[in-house]
């Protein structure tokens, strides 16, 4: 009788046991997705993007995290951002892990979108997402079809 007691207390320990892994596991997983990378960014292109945030009605659906972006970033001097950073007017080659397409954008203002080939707006979700990385760096960001891991490829400033 006792040795079927020690068999239930041993399954239901083992079984706690697993069930302490699997928490442990997941509580990981969603720390390293909830770590950013750490990004920089000009003292011009945080002036441009602020100025816009003030004075743009109604605000884009990414204002909150485009703020966390700028109130996380290391601002730096117009002339001491290093060439591989996205910055407003850099040409960024990323991909999309997932599926291993690639793309290549300007990073620009809202205002230019329009008046640029491949523009893509630092108040869109993506551009918020891509702004102050450097070429290696990894971000997941909320798309259309829902969270996606990007890379920053190749950066270049015209």
């Amino acid at each position: 009788m006792m040795l079927a007691g020690s068999y239930v207390v041993t399954n239901e320990l083992l079984r706690i046991s697993q069930i302490d892994d699997i928490a442990t596991n997941l509580f990981k997983r969603v720390c390293d997705m909830n770590q950013q990378p750490e990004i920089m960014i000009t003292k011009k292109d945080l002036g441009q993007i602020e100025s816009l945030l003030a004075t743009t009605k109604p605000l884009p659906d990414c204002a909150d995290e485009l703020e966390g972006e700028l109130a996380r970033a290391n601002v730096v001097a117009n002339d001491a951002l290093p060439a591989n950073v996205v910055a407003l007017g850099s040409k960024v080659t990323f991909k999309i892990i997932a599926t291993g397409t690639t793309f290549t954008k300007v990073l620009c203002l809202p205002s230019d979108v329009s008046q640029i080939d491949e523009g893509i707006s630092v108040f869109a979700p993506i551009g918020a997402a891509i702004l102050g990385l450097s070429e290696g760096q990894q971000i997941d960001w909320d798309s259309p079809r829902g969270q996606q891991r990007i890379e920053i490829i190749k950066v270049a400033h015209n």
